[in-house]
């Protein structure tokens, strides 16, 4: 563990406790997955209108409410004098705000070549994907093949849409500037330490524990916490023992939905009494 900081002491000389760092400023959980989302599809295998060219586009993008979804549309024209069928697959990318590589994201009915009916004057295909999570971007990446009639691929294509960027809405708590002062016993001190939600949205109530010596003390409840907002933590427990961590872990039931799922906790070691 790499040393950081020490906690700060109020303590009169003779009861002073010292808690240098030497923890991580962070508890490493897993970070959250991406919620699965889901697809439907629609085809207009003989459009009213033939497209002049393959396109992909974004036909409708909601970010709000519980239906957050995106419908992208792609159409390709048939070949003059082509007797054979269209081919077009979908698939899905999403990335963060913070993340410059899209990644795929697997969706039933992306990622699978939708077939026309031969002979016809073009091809349309859109597809509607509900589920989507904020603070991510999701595009669509397009690909258009023409297969004749004997089976031969005799033209290929691929188009992007633009993205349907959904807004980050959640809360994001954080444990923040810990400490310790004498308690009311020799055998007893106060942890504090302050709780911040550096999200965009308002947590609902939760948990704060801590665990001193390998034990958890009592929950503290905290919440609901808005935007931007603060609240101090405090524990009366037993002194830590030399060398032991100090954890203190916000939303320890895992009840709040959060932005960043993996900066939930602050640990620190105890240093020896001097």
């Amino acid at each position: 563990m790499t040393p950081l900081s020490c906690f700060q002491s109020q303590m009169p000389d003779a009861r002073k406790l010292l808690l240098a760092l030497a923890g991580a400023a962070a508890l490493a959980a897993p970070q959250a997955a991406m919620a699965a989302p889901v697809a439907t599809t629609a085809s207009l295998k003989a459009p009213l209108k033939r497209p002049s060219a393959p396109a992909a586009t974004l036909q409708g993008c909601v970010t709000t409410g519980p239906s957050r979804s995106a419908v992208f549309k792609g159409s390709m024209p048939g070949i003059k004098g082509f007797n054979g069928r269209m081919e077009m697959r979908f698939d899905l990318y999403a990335r963060t705000k913070d993340t410059p590589v899209w990644t795929e994201v697997e969706v039933d009915g992306f990622g699978e070549w939708d077939l026309s009916d031969p002979r016809v004057s073009g091809f349309i295909i859109k597809k509607r994907v509900s589920g989507l999570q904020g603070g991510y971007n999701y595009r669509a990446v397009v690909r258009f093949r023409w297969r004749n009639d004997a089976g031969k691929i005799v033209r290929t294509g691929r188009k992007v849409t633009v993205a349907c960027k959904q807004p980050d809405t959640a809360p994001d708590l954080v444990v923040r500037e810990p400490s310790i002062v004498a308690g009311p016993r020799n055998d007893v001190v106060v942890y504090q330490a302050t709780v911040t939600n550096t999200g965009v949205g308002t947590a609902a109530p939760f948990d704060v524990v801590l665990a001193v010596n390998g034990v958890a003390q009592p929950a503290q409840r905290i919440g609901p916490l808005a935007a931007g907002a603060s609240a101090p933590v405090t524990f009366q427990a037993p002194r830590c023992e030399a060398g032991t961590i100090v954890r203190f872990t916000v939303d320890a039931k895992a009840e709040i939905p959060e932005s960043n799922e993996t900066n939930n906790a602050l640990e620190r070691r105890c240093a020896p009494s001097k």
